[in-house]
């Protein structure tokens, strides 16, 4: 064999280095992430429903998606497509992020346990047992996460409820050292320095030797020297996890300080004072800047790393999850339930994803995606569009007579409400020209019971085949000429009207039918069952999102050659005429352009 041939299949036979996955993207925790495409929110690629609250923050390893929640099952995603490669029972919520390398995904469990899966099977591979919390005052909330696993090395590094923080051999479970202190643990350690970092419920912030476990310094906040009980609320504990750069360690604390340590001594710096308000967030540093959030504030600001200056800040919802950097973007989420891009030099809004659930899963990107998992138990994959945002509209005119169903009106106010662009007759027209010339991802929810003249369904099937999609949830079109009336007459009944206009049969009317959503439909983000009407014959539409109890269609897709994901879209939902879930499955639905 040649030499030059022995080294090409050395090479070959030898594994791409992959640094571990870990919470805030790297073991110092500064939440800033290169890689990821420059773009605008461009639709939804996938959702999975879970049996749980999703609070665990996702982590992506070789283009699969790992992450917990609270149905004690941690599950990987593929992440271009959506489909669970596994799925595995660890028996207790996951409400950790997980810490994978080239072998292992490392949970930590609320029942105080660190479990090693294997990442390509999911099968147990080491279990550690930690022990119970230790007790704190009785009037604390919102402790809703354990600490995460931070791997660097060949090392997993663990905060313990019990007060332990513990090195463990990433690759079997044995511990290397421990260290105790008479607290509460529940931040993920940061790693940098030779050293590892975090903040107890006793409001000390300590910064252990990462080789042997020995205390460095440790740092009394503001909060380990109140009494919560004489406030009515928790001013002590840290619950935000540190971040370190250039020589400086920046966490917050519940005594409303955001604070700035020397990395090496724990001397202080500056503080920033958010007036009592919680700063449970983790920060985020890049370029010299600070990006931390606001609880009962409801802010998220930029700070000069140096001085501790603020330099913009800008309105959140209630913030408890960690801000993530990429590009020129900052990225949140917050309780309103929502995922925000914001201008890293300006804190303008760029744009948000809005849903009904709260979001306390930090925001995750990777490559031309971000992922965010919801209290309403969705698990979100939505696509990075470099051409632009997707563009959402609704169709309304008060004009018109016809606007016969009752949840036509809350159609129209939720959807403003989360940004979608109100159209009348003309501005519709409009959209369809313009969409149907640019080819720009887009949707237009038809909060109405027909097509108007100004854009009849010629139009409309222009723009489908263009890449638009047009999303119905009244009575199949053309099955009853209310256009004509403004009323609803059974001897105007057309069965033939609907195939006629886009070759789709219906099938039956007013019955009241279970419905639940096919695989393709739970993707697309439907779950549960409710009751649908109106439903159609399946093999006469491109794709079944849902079916009724008798095999109908009940939310279905008709192509018109467009892209995945455009086309009519049908949606039924009888029994949630106006209720959130109603709501936030016809967003999914209108939203979600697949990934191919």
């Amino acid at each position: 064999m040649s030499p030059i041939l022995s080294i090409t299949l050395a090479f070959l036979g030898t594994p791409v280095a992959h640094p571990p996955a870990t919470f805030r993207f790297d073991p110092a925790h500064t939440g800033s992430i290169t890689g990821v495409s420059a773009g605008a929110y461009g639709g939804m690629r996938w959702r999975i429903q879970t049996e749980g609250t999703v609070r665990s923050t996702p982590a992506e390893y070789d283009g699969t998606v790992y992450i917990g929640a609270g149905d004690g099952r941690v599950r990987a995603i593929d992440a271009l497509t959506g489909s669970i490669m596994w799925q595995r029972d660890v028996d207790a919520p996951v409400t950790s992020s997980p810490a994978v390398t080239a072998r292992e995904v490392v949970v930590v469990t609320q029942d105080g346990r660190v479990v090693a899966l294997d990442r390509q099977k999911g099968e147990p591979i080491w279990n550690y047992k930690i022990g119970p919390d230790a007790p704190v005052w009785q009037g604390i909330n919102g402790d809703y996460w354990t600490s995460s696993a931070t791997v660097s090395g060949d090392v997993a590094y663990v905060g313990g409820g019990n007060g332990d923080v513990i090195a463990l051999d990433v690759h079997s479970g044995t511990r290397k050292w421990k260290f105790h202190a008479p607290t509460r643990f529940h931040t993920t350690p940061a790693v940098a320095n030779g050293m590892v970092y975090l903040g107890g419920f006793d409001g000390v912030f300590y910064a252990i030797g990462a080789e042997t476990g020995i205390l460095k310094w440790s740092y009394r906040t503001l909060g380990a020297t109140l009494d919560s009980s004489k406030f009515g609320f928790d001013r002590k504990t840290i619950q935000s996890s540190a971040a370190v750069s250039e020589g400086k360690v920046y966490f917050g604390a519940r005594d409303g300080l955001l604070y700035c340590l020397n990395a090496r001594t724990g001397a202080f710096v500056w503080s920033y004072d958010h007036v009592m308000s919680w700063v449970n967030t983790s920060p985020a540093v890049a370029d010299g800047v600070v990006y931390a959030g606001s609880s009962d504030k409801r802010f998220l600001q930029a700070v000069n790393a140096e001085t501790g200056k603020e330099i913009w800040r800008v309105p959140t919802g209630l913030m408890w999850t960690s801000p993530a950097v990429a590009g020129s973007e900052v990225f949140s989420t917050d309780g309103d339930g929502r995922f925000i891009a914001f201008d890293r030099k300006t804190g303008a809004r760029k744009w948000e994803i809005a849903r009904t659930g709260q979001i306390w899963t930090s925001p995750f990107l990777s490559g031309d995606h971000g992922i965010f998992g919801s209290d309403d138990g969705g698990i979100y994959c939505f696509k990075l569009d470099s051409h632009g945002p997707i563009a959402r509209a609704v169709y309304w005119d008060d004009a018109e007579r016809t606007h016969t169903l009752s949840k036509f009106p809350a159609v129209r106010d939720a959807l403003v409400k989360r940004g979608y662009q109100l159209l009348n007759n003309a501005g519709l027209a409009d959209f369809f020209r313009a969409r149907t010339a640019d080819h720009r991802p887009s949707a237009v929810v038809m909060a109405t019971g027909f097509f108007p003249e100004a854009a009849p369904f010629e139009a409309a099937k222009s723009y489908m085949a263009a890449g638009g999609k047009v999303v119905w949830c009244g009575i199949p079109p053309k099955m009853w000429p209310i256009e004509k009336t403004g009323q609803i007459d059974m001897a105007d009944i057309d069965w033939d009207g609907t195939r006629q206009l886009m070759g789709v049969q219906p099938r039956t009317i007013f019955d009241s039918l279970a419905t639940t959503p096919t695989p393709t439909g739970q993707a697309w983000g439907l779950h549960g069952m409710w009751l649908s009407d109106f439903a159609a014959d399946p093999s006469t539409v491109t794709q079944v999102l849902a079916k009724d109890d008798h095999g109908f269609a009940a939310v279905w897709v008709k192509s018109f050659g467009g892209a995945p994901g455009s086309g009519f879209v049908r949606m039924s939902g009888m029994s949630l005429p106006e209720g959130p879930q109603f709501i936030d499955m016809l967003v999914n639905v209108a939203e979600t352009f697949p990934g191919v």
